[in-house]
């Protein structure tokens, strides 16, 4: 049909060429040259007045409609051209099939839109955030093992041996601020300054900052070094030490147990040399500083006694311990797979091997030298029988709560399995705190028994159980160190992986069945978003409410450690 309506506007117009042209007295060749600029396109006019063209188009038509006068309006309808302000057939198709996608374009983005975003929103949902912790613990996990020794080892059990000791120092800069503390007849950290002498407020700081300051210099050591290296650092530290430690004892402090702890790290750093070259300078850095502190000691005495049986302490109990502790040190050292990381485990059985020889050489000095049976007394005190019984809970408490932390991490429990190692974790916490009780106050005893010195352990541990903040503050600082291990594995492995569980439980649970909602209603939820917002803030908040817990609820009821260290001193005095 529209060929024919066509067929019939190319006749139409042909006649209406013929006659426009006729009228207006042109011939055939002045229209084509008028029109199509051309007079040699005659026969092409003739052709479309005789209607011999099987098309005509309208810019034709156009053309010659414009050399004969005639308008748009003139010429049939499919020959007519488009006005300068329309557009072309063509264009105003495209325009219509573009207006059309218009329309369509909103619904159609909407959907692709909603589909994209609930393809990432489940990507994101796909890995709880327990799941994401529990690959990063994993692996701390396993970085914790390499420096503190795998759980229930014997390098596990020396660095906890070297921990102890450093748990010593804690303890009796506590006793510095706290004041004087009487164990029988030994005063582990007696101080003149305590009782209101005319001391200068300021020479205890000073000395403490001299000790923090060996410290620092003690730590650097714990690297690979050349040996004129170790030899020159050995030499400050001493001297520096030294120098803290006759300040401590002029203002009355038993400064001995200062210098020897300060052999701890030193003989993690010679632990590194042969076995000959460890115990040299083992018993040359342990001379230097014991000699210092005892120079000072023997100045402050009356008569050339006194300043003779201070340098003897010095020299014996310098020498022993440093070259003893070095040796021991160096072959344990020697056995180590990883030397860096076994160093502290070496130089906590150095220390411990060597306190045994250094005590069995202050006993047999003892019946030809001025050392006293306190001085006998303190050594083993401070050296043996408090860091011995918090290395053992110590060893307990690491390796239990490691292994719990490791089985809760690669067992992937849920938060039922997971509250429930959480209250195995605390309830093992409490235990270790009674133990150490007990073994502290066996400790004693066996120091009163097998040395003759009166520790008085009864009345001691009796005393701190009824006022553990007070007088049974020392006690009460040494149980709660025993169970660092386990607050350590509680707030970075039992209290996150149960903040993941419950985060998976009501924020993930609930933003996972909302997707499935949108992904069936091909739309995307807003809540979703805000959910997987949400989880982050759960899990952290949650983690750091239940790591903190713990030291909360000692804050809030301070008087639970009374129970705990009465049970661990009525235990502890049925065994004596």
């Amino acid at each position: 049909m529209a060929e024919k309506t066509e067929v019939e506007d190319f006749q139409a117009f042909g006649k209406l060429v013929r006659q426009r042209r006729q009228t207006l007295g042109l011939s055939q060749e002045a229209l084509a040259s008028d029109a199509l600029g051309n007079p040699d396109r005659k026969s092409f006019v003739s052709a479309i007045e005789n209607n011999r063209l099987k098309t005509i188009t309208p810019s034709t038509a156009q053309k010659l409609s414009g050399a004969l006068g005639l308008s748009v309006e003139d010429v049939p309808a499919s020959l007519r051209w488009p006005l300068s302000d329309s557009p072309s057939p063509i264009e105003a198709r495209l325009r219509a099939l573009e207006a059309q996608q218009a329309a369509q374009a909103p619904a159609i983005n909407d959907k692709a839109i909603a589909r994209f975003l609930n393809r990432h929103m489940a990507a994101v949902l796909d890995r709880s955030m327990s799941d994401i912790f529990r690959d990063r613990l994993i692996a701390g996990l396993e970085v914790l093992r390499v420096w503190t020794g795998a759980p229930f080892s014997l390098q596990s059990l020396m660095t906890c041996y070297a921990l102890s000791m450093l748990y010593l120092v804690a303890a009796g800069l506590l006793s510095f601020f706290q004041g004087d503390i009487t164990i029988g007849s030994i005063r582990p950290f007696y101080s003149k300054f305590w009782i209101g002498t005319g001391v200068s407020p300021f020479l205890p700081y000073a000395s403490v900052t001299l000790l923090l300051l060996a410290m620092v210099f003690c730590i650097r050591l714990v690297r690979p070094l050349s040996e004129r290296q170790t030899a020159a650092h050995l030499a400050g530290v001493a001297l520096i030490a030294g120098i803290s430690c006759g300040l401590a004892d002029y203002i009355g402090t038993q400064t001995m147990i200062a210098a020897a702890l300060f052999s701890v790290p030193c003989v993690a750093a010679i632990s590194t040399l042969r076995p000959r070259r460890a115990a040299f300078y083992g018993a040359a850095g342990g001379v230097a500083f014991g000699l210092m502190a005892a120079i000072s000691s023997g100045l402050t005495d009356d008569g050339f006694i006194g300043f003779l049986r201070s340098l003897s302490e010095g020299f014996i109990i310098g020498g022993l311990v440093g070259g003893s502790a070095g040796l021991l040190s160096s072959l344990i050292a020697g056995s180590m797979p990883h030397l860096r990381a076994g160093q502290l485990a070496a130089s906590g059985g150095g220390i411990g091997f060597g306190a045994l020889i250094s005590l069995a050489g202050i006993v047999i000095a003892n019946q030809f030298s001025a050392i006293t049976d306190g001085m006998i007394g303190l050594f083993a005190l401070s050296w043996l029988a408090l860091p011995l019984a918090n290395a053992a809970l110590d060893y307990l408490s690491l390796g239990v709560s490691h292994s719990i932390g490791l089985h809760v991490a690669q067992s992937g429990a849920r938060l039922p399995g997971i509250a429930l190692f959480m209250l195995l974790d605390l309830v093992l916490a409490i235990i270790f705190m009674v133990l150490t009780v007990v073994l502290i106050g066996l400790a004693l005893q066996a120091l009163d028994r097998g040395l003759g010195v009166d520790m008085q352990s009864a009345n001691f541990l009796t005393q701190s159980a009824a006022d553990p903040w007070g007088r049974g503050l020392w006690l009460t600082t040494m149980a709660l160190t025993t169970v660092l291990w386990t607050l350590l594995h509680f707030g970075f492995v039992v209290a996150p992986l149960a903040a993941g569980a419950l985060t998976r439980v009501t924020v993930e649970r609930f933003a996972v069945k909302r997707l499935e909602q949108s992904n069936s209603d091909d739309r995307f939820d807003a809540t979703i978003n805000t959910l997987v917002t949400m989880r982050f803030l759960v899990f952290y908040g949650t983690w750091v409410a239940l790591a903190a817990s713990p030291v909360l609820l000692l804050a809030a009821v301070p008087q639970i450690m009374r129970p705990i260290l009465s049970l661990g001193a009525v235990l502890a005095l049925r065994l004596m």
